[in-house]
């Protein structure tokens, strides 16, 4: 898919419609953009007031901790690293 970029094509804050969009493309991004709030609960950064926007190294690094690709606050293993 030329052109797709993901999070690393956008601002270090982007708005959730972005965030969306750079998550699962334009066709799926109103689906994930609503499911924001209810990740809030599980640790996906809140939007920043001063920006309005959520901080984006936050959310990749949410998402990495969530598949198992980085360890949790607190951890010092990954979770899939110490089901092997």
């Amino acid at each position: 898919m030329k052109g797709v970029r993901g999070l690393a094509g956008l601002p270090e804050f982007a708005s959730d419609a972005e965030i969306a969009v750079a998550l699962v493309g334009k066709a799926r991004a109103a689906e994930a953009e609503a499911l924001f709030p209810a990740l809030e609960a599980s640790g996906f950064p809140h939007v920043d007031p001063r920006f309005n926007a959520r901080y984006v190294p936050a959310v990749r690094r949410f998402f990495d901790v969530e598949y198992g690709l980085a360890a949790a606050p607190g951890e010092t293993v990954p979770p899939m690293r110490r089901r092997l």
